[in-house]
C-alpha cells in the first residue's frame, strides 16, 4: 500500500529513472556473464574464458564509439 501511494504522489525525474534503469541492466548482464562463465570454464578452459570477456568487451566498445 506505501508503495502504491508513493507512486500515485511521485514521478520520479527522467535522470533518476535512467539511473535506475542503468544499474538493473547492468546487474542483469554481469548476473548471465558470471552464470555463463562458469559452464564456459567447466567445459573449455580459462583461455576461452579469457578470450571472450575479451572480445565482449572490445565488441562493447566498439558498439559504444559507433553510436557517439
Amino acid at each position: 500500500a506505501l508503495g502504491a501511494m508513493i507512486a500515485v504522489s511521485w514521478q520520479p525525474g527522467r535522470r533518476f529513472s535512467a539511473a535506475v534503469m542503468a544499474f538493473g541492466s547492468g546487474t542483469l548482464i554481469a548476473a548471465i556473464a558470471f552464470e555463463i562463465a562458469d559452464n564456459v570454464y567447466r567445459i573449455a578452459n580459462f583461455g576461452v574464458l579469457v578470450f571472450g570477456f575479451l572480445l565482449g568487451g572490445l565488441l562493447f566498445i566498439a558498439v559504444f564509439t559507433s553510436l557517439r
